[in-house]
Formats: C-alpha cells, sequence, structure tokens
C-alpha cells in the first residue's frame, strides 16, 4: 500500500464506509449548508466547493452528497472527526443520529453473530469424497436472490477479487447498458453454479463482508442438501485490505475523470486560440490584398491618364516605320524582348538577333544545336526555351547579354513538356508554360509553372483548347493565353486566361483575327495582326485592345504591315513594338500608346 494511502484517516473505511449509501440519502437534503460548513472547517477546497454547487443544478441531492463523501474519504487523519462536527453543527435531529452512527465501529456490527465460519453441525467430520455440490442452494432461493443480492461495483469487484467472476465477465456485469435482472440473472444461472464447490464458501464470506449475512444463512440452511460445507474463515485485516483497495481505486477513477475533463477544457481553450489567430491572419491577409489591388488600379489609372476607353484610341498617334531592318531572311520570329538599350529576337534559325540603338548594329549569338521556340527578357537576361538536338530534349536556357554572353542551362522541362512550338512567359520568377505539340504531331493543352529560385514544376490545370505556337503574356497576376493552331491549317481566336493563383482556366470573348500575336501595354491586353479566316487567309493588320469592364475588344490604329507569325512586344515606357512575320517581310514598326 502506497503511503498516500496510509496517511489517509482510517475511520472513513471503518465507519463510513460499511453504512455508505444510508448516510448519503440522509445527508442530501443539507447538501448545500454541508458543502459551506465543510469548506470552512479546510476540509473542501474553494473549487471543490464550487464544483459542488454546479453540480447540485444538475444532479440529483443524493448524488450530490454521494459525491462529496467521494472526495471527503481522502481526507488525512483527523479530518473524520471533524466531519461528524459539521453534521452536528447544522442542529438537524436527524443528522445527529447519523453522527451516532457513523461514530460505532459498524465493522463489527457488520460481522455475523458466528463471526468467523459456517460449519454444518452434522458433517464436519466427514471426508471431501462425501460432499456435494452446494450451488443448487442458489438456484432453490432464486426469486429470493434476485429480489435481495446487491449488484454494487464493491460487490462485484470483490466476486472478481475471489476468482469466483473473469475478466469478461466482470466487465459484463459492470456494465451500465444491463439491466439489474439481467445482471442478476447471468450471475446466478450462468456464472456461479459452473465454479467448483469449494468456492461456495468464498460466496458467502463475500456475503457477509459486504453486509449481507442474512442472505448468506438462507444458504446454509438446508442440511439435507449440503452434507458438507467447508469452514469458512472471516479476517478482518483481510476484508479491511480489500475495502480500502477497491475504495482507493474508485478514487483514482474519480481523479483520472477529473484530469481527462481539465485536459478536454485546456484543449478547448487551445482550439478556441488558434482559431482566433487564424481569423486574425484571414483578415489581416485579405486587408493587404485588398491595400494590393488598389495600389495596382491607381497605378494603371495612372499610366491611362485617367482616359475613357473609348477614348485611348483617339489619344494615339499611328505606327511608326523603323529604318532598321530584321537581320536575315526568315520571316517568323519567335519571341521579343528589349534589355537596357537593345533590342533581342529569338530567330528561328535557332540563333538569338541584339540590335543595339545606340550603334545601329545587329549582333547574332549562335546556338551549336537546336530551335529557338520563345524568348523572354528579365533583368538583363534572356530567358530561351530551347531545342537540345543532342540529347534529344527541350530545355530552359539563360544567356546574360551584360556579362560573358554564353549560354547556360537552367532547368529541363518535364516528361509531359517535351514539346515544340510551346509559349513562355514570365511572372515573379516564375515560370509558365503552355501548350504545344508533341512528336507525334499532337497538340496539347498542358500548363505547366517552374519555380526559378528552387527549380521545381508544378501543375496548373489543364487549358480548355488544345493548341501549339500560342502565345502568351501575364497582366497583374493573370496569365492570358491565345492564337496559334489547334489543328492541321486551323488557325485559333479563342483567348483563355487563368490566376496565377488558383490556376483555373476560362475564356474571354473571342478577337477578330485569328492566330494574331498576344502582348500587353500599360497593363492592358493587345492583340495584334493574325489571320483574316481560320483556314487559308492573308494576313492582317487590326490591333486590339481588350476592355475589361466591357468585355470588349476596342480597336487600336492599324499597322502599316499586315502580318502573321511575328514578334511583338511593349517597352516600360508603353510602347508597342512588332517585327517580321509573313505580310510585314523584315520591317519593324513602333505605337506610341501615352
Amino acid at each position: 500500500m502506497s503511503q498516500s494511502t496510509l496517511r489517509i484517516d482510517p475511520k472513513w473505511e471503518t465507519h463510513l464506509r460499511p453504512q455508505y449509501m444510508k448516510v448519503a440519502v440522509l445527508l442530501a437534503p443539507s447538501r448545500h449548508h454541508l458543502a459551506s460548513r465543510l469548506y470552512s472547517k479546510h476540509l473542501l477546497t474553494a473549487s471543490e466547493e464550487e464544483e459542488f454547487n454546479k453540480l447540485s443544478k444538475s444532479k440529483s441531492e443524493e448524488e450530490v452528497a454521494k459525491e462529496i463523501l467521494c472526495v471527503l474519504r481522502k481526507q488525512s487523519v483527523g479530518s473524520f472527526e471533524k466531519f461528524c462536527e459539521v453534521v452536528s453543527d447544522v442542529g438537524d435531529p436527524t443528522l445527529d443520529d447519523v453522527v451516532k452512527r457513523l461514530r460505532q465501529d459498524s465493522i463489527e456490527r457488520s460481522l455475523p453473530s458466528h463471526s468467523v465460519s459456517y460449519v454444518c453441525e452434522e458433517s464436519v467430520s466427514l471426508s471431501s469424497e462425501s460432499t456435494s455440490n452446494p450451488w443448487p442452494s442458489i438456484r432453490r432461493n432464486f426469486t429470493f436472490l434476485s429480489e435481495r443480492l446487491p449488484m454494487s461495483p464493491f460487490f462485484i469487484g470483490c466476486l472478481y477479487e475471489k476468482e469466483l467472476l473473469s475478466e469478461d465477465e466482470f466487465k459484463m456485469l459492470t456494465d451500465d447498458h444491463i439491466v439489474r435482472e439481467q445482471k442478476i440473472r447471468f450471475l446466478l444461472v450462468d456464472i456461479l453454479p459452473r465454479k467448483p464447490f469449494v468456492m461456495f464458501t468464498s460466496f458467502c464470506e463475500i456475503l457477509d463482508c459486504v453486509g449481507q449475512s442474512h442472505i448468506a444463512d438462507r444458504l446454509l440452511e438446508n442440511p439435507l442438501e449440503v452434507k458438507l460445507v467447508p469452514e469458512v474463515s472471516v479476517r478482518r485485516s483481510e476484508i479491511a485490505n480489500l475495502q480500502k483497495e477497491v475504495e482507493l481505486l474508485l478514487v483514482q477513477v474519480a481523479d483520472l475523470d477529473r484530469e481527462k475533463r481539465a485536459a478536454v477544457e485546456v484543449e478547448r481553450q487551445r482550439a478556441d486560440e488558434a482559431e482566433a489567430k487564424a481569423t486574425k491572419a484571414e483578415s489581416e491577409r485579405k486587408k493587404e490584398e485588398v491595400m494590393r489591388k488598389g495600389e495596382q488600379l491607381t497605378n494603371l489609372a495612372m499610366r491611362l491618364k485617367f482616359l475613357p476607353l473609348d477614348e485611348i484610341n483617339d489619344s494615339l498617334s499611328s505606327w511608326t516605320q523603323w529604318n532598321v531592318h530584321m537581320p536575315h531572311d526568315s520571316l517568323e520570329y519567335n519571341g521579343m524582348g528589349e534589355i537596357e538599350g537593345r533590342l533581342v529576337v529569338g530567330g528561328d534559325d535557332g540563333n538569338l538577333h541584339v540590335f543595339t540603338y545606340e550603334h545601329d548594329k545587329w549582333d547574332r549569338f549562335v546556338r551549336k544545336n537546336g530551335d529557338i521556340w520563345n524568348v523572354v527578357c528579365h533583368q538583363g537576361v534572356c530567358l530561351v526555351c530551347v531545342e537540345d538536338e543532342d540529347k534529344d530534349q527541350f530545355v530552359i536556357e539563360q544567356f546574360y547579354l551584360n556579362e560573358d554572353k554564353k549560354w547556360r542551362f537552367l532547368t529541363v522541362l518535364p516528361n509531359e513538356l517535351q514539346l515544340e512550338a510551346v509559349s513562355v512567359a514570365l511572372h515573379d520568377n516564375s515560370l509558365y508554360v503552355v501548350g504545344g505539340r508533341s512528336k507525334s504531331g499532337e497538340r496539347v493543352n498542358t500548363a505547366r509553372v517552374c519555380d526559378l529560385h528552387s527549380g521545381h514544376w508544378y501543375k496548373m490545370d489543364d487549358m480548355q483548347t488544345k493548341r501549339r505556337s500560342c502565345s502568351s503574356v501575364i497582366i497583374n497576376n493573370t496569365v492570358f493565353v491565345g492564337e496559334g493552331e489547334t489543328d492541321e491549317h486551323y488557325c485559333s481566336n479563342i483567348v483563355e486566361c487563368a490566376d496565377v493563383r488558383d490556376r483555373k482556366w476560362r475564356t474571354i470573348p473571342s478577337t477578330t483575327t485569328y492566330w494574331p500575336t498576344l502582348t500587353s501595354v500599360s497593363n492592358r491586353l493587345v492583340v495584334i495582326g493574325g489571320m483574316t479566316q481560320q483556314m487559308f487567309g492573308s494576313p492582317s493588320n487590326i490591333v486590339e485592345l481588350y476592355d475589361e469592364r466591357s468585355t470588349k475588344w476596342l480597336p487600336l490604329p492599324l499597322m502599316t504591315h499586315k502580318r502573321w507569325l511575328h514578334a511583338a512586344f511593349s517597352t516600360q515606357n508603353g510602347e508597342l513594338i512588332t517585327a517580321g512575320g509573313e505580310g510585314g517581310e523584315h520591317s519593324i514598326e513602333s505605337l506610341k500608346c501615352d
């Protein structure tokens, strides 16, 4: 037995335990006064008193009194006498009788008159061979036992301790979902009669221990059927130890239950705090997003000088023809950009062509093998989607104009992007690759994103339209994809867009021309040139700007030359530049939009 058990006042076990239920019933009407008086005598803590006051609103008087007695039985030596004093001070005559009953030695009073043994007078000297099974007396007294037999947890625990019950039988008899009548029938009909007859004496001992000696006497009354009942020795120390162990287990169960409820409450509080933090963080995020969008709209309005969209066309000049021509005979160019006073163009000859404004001169930077499918310029670096014919794969390479002017490998396109004629766009250090054509000639609608910091590729939803040789541009966190070839000799005028955050595609109104080139000016989507028909058309010089408010395409000044399969982009100063293409020969022209 532990040291904490030895410090408990033993009178709680010797005086209160045998008449625990009776005392709880008598104390029930005075539970309110009792809890406050016990607190004043330091027998209850403030939290325990508050807990009992709360229980009185949801539980019966008798249940609250039982809870109080359960807590008191853990008190130290001397607490029992303090409890008796508190009960006497209430001034209730009924409670005075309770005090008198408590101060008697109830263990002595609960033992039978013959104290220690049951022996049948005529059979003491008989040998074990002449004995018969005593358990039939239980079946003959079934009605008597079913009405009077206690089925308390203490009684069932004693049966289990004396090995009259197996672990499964103990769990069944302590199951609150099974009614008392079923438990008694199971005990008297199915369990006890199958036990060895020598255990009958243990059963009688337990009845004595729980104050039911009259039931034990009734079972031993018939000498005709029971020729020999072995001597039963009731040892006070064993009974007291068994009672203390059972009560200690009950106290431990109550402590564990309180600890569990406290842990659940702490967990609930933590969950509430976490939810509050998450709500606050979401609110801050939405606030920042609204402020960012407001700043973007303000910048856009300033760039457009607050002109209505239907007046923008009137403020624009006409296209200006450059005196410079493209450097080689090819009419098709795949991507165009500007880096610090130099115009960069990717040609279908597999080379990078750079025009320096200051020197009025073209330079060519040769790649050894493979075609260039797209060019993107950013912070002094050209990102180029190329075909590596030696390794038979498509890769992304870098070309630094401001340093050693050498090609550097960046990353390999994933297996699903090992395609020709893809389109590439750059936004916030993320590279977007869409569309293309497989080596078998099939058009695809795949879309992937590469984080240039980590080199990882991420998947977007597939586009609604399969296409190759399309063009793409990103405006205000939205990627637009248009034009291209959807089937053999079949041009497309379908434009799709997706937010770079949710990556879900949707369509906007189709363009007037087919297979135009997409770019942007002052954060507005612009399409340039294209074909007049879906199949076997001729190049066009139409230029259109998309109005998101009215979801309509508005006309801009016509180009000087009709163009198809040309390159186009806009400078930071808001100037549209287009070059090459069928119909445009080798010319370059521009349109100032400020």
